[in-house]
């Protein structure tokens, strides 16, 4: 089967790609994702983006965009399959929406990375699976959301 291959962006009006994270009800099945292109000055659709460790490129994963496999890294895949919803998501992720390859493309995104941060409706920090003490960091960190609230 083919890779996954990028459209180059026209790189006028601020373009950038998201990510809809098809939903599953079945757990154990493979992630499967749609990329589209979006305008930053005709923007409407509501998305999420994901901050997170990119981890180690050494071990990568497989996950299918538009019908069509796409290595990403361990650690997004784990972020990804946690992130999956019973309902479709829309996300954007840099390394998933921005072509790493095309160095133009790459260097007019990252200047574009405050804006598109700024434009989503949440940022979802993803630090790597839970351990023993995430309940505990979890619980003491209530507090200070009640505060917030």
């Amino acid at each position: 089967m083919d890779r996954f291959q990028y459209e180059p962006l026209d790189l006028e009006g601020g373009p950038f790609r998201l990510l809809r994270l098809l939903c599953s009800r079945d757990r154990e099945a493979a992630i499967a994702c749609e990329l589209f292109e979006a305008s930053g000055d005709r923007l409407t659709t509501r998305f999420e983006a994901l901050s997170y460790t990119w981890g180690s490129t050494k071990r990568a994963r497989n996950i299918t965009v538009n019908g069509k496999p796409l290595a990403i890294t361990e650690n997004l895949h784990a972020a990804l399959f946690e992130l999956r919803l019973p309902e479709d998501r829309i996300l954007w992720i840099d390394a998933i929406c921005i072509d790493q390859k095309n160095e133009k493309e790459r260097g007019h995104q990252v200047q574009q990375m405050g804006y598109i941060f700024g434009q989503a409706r949440r940022v979802i920090f993803w630090l790597g699976g839970a351990t023993p003490e995430t309940n505990l960091l979890i619980d003491s960190m209530k507090p200070i959301e009640q505060a917030i609230d």
